[in-house]
């Protein structure tokens, strides 16, 4: 019987353990939401935010995890509650 072709991957590291991501631009900010399917436009869309009290577009609850943060406080996102660690 041979091997699965992936069995030779067991206990290999798949991602490094440093930031996944080095800088908050509008493109990584809405390609984070993109990725968790969140369709809010003031976190996805500059003119949207341009012209909401904020003055721009902001940054998800959830984002500072996609930089290794782990100070975010529980709770403060619902939509990453999965992942907190």
């Amino acid at each position: 019987m041979r091997a699965s072709p992936g069995s030779g991957m067991y206990g290999v590291k798949l991602r490094s353990e440093g930031p996944i991501l080095q800088d908050a631009t509008p493109d990584t900010l809405t390609n984070f939401c993109n990725g968790i399917g969140d369709l809010n436009p003031l976190y996805r869309d500059v003119q949207h935010g341009r012209y909401s009290r904020w003055g721009s577009q902001i940054g998800h609850p959830c984002f500072p995890y996609a930089f290794g943060c782990r100070v975010v406080p529980v709770g403060a996102c619902r939509a990453c509650t999965a992942f907190t660690p």
